[in-house]
């Protein structure tokens, strides 16, 4: 992920932190998905769980969209409840 340290290193420290919660915002087509997708695989590496919710273009508002999207997720996973 070229140019890119300040955010993985960002990611890394709230992880390290106990973060239950990471917004990473910005316009489209800046690299969003990839930079949480690269730190998505080094936390399952490590042993660890994560649950992930994307807006995206509608026509409609969805409300919380997002955060449904990573609940039903870990519904999906079998996760009774959320933990590290």
């Amino acid at each position: 992920m070229v140019g890119r340290d300040h955010e993985q290193t960002a990611l890394r420290q709230a992880w390290i932190d106990g973060a239950r919660l990471v917004v990473v915002q910005g316009v489209a087509g800046i690299g969003k998905s990839r930079l949480v997708r690269e730190f998505a695989h080094e936390v399952t590496a490590g042993g660890g769980r994560m649950v992930l919710g994307r807006c995206t273009q509608a026509d409609q508002d969805v409300p919380l969209r997002p955060i449904g999207e990573a609940l039903l997720g870990a519904a999906r996973a079998g996760w009774g409840h959320l933990q590290r």
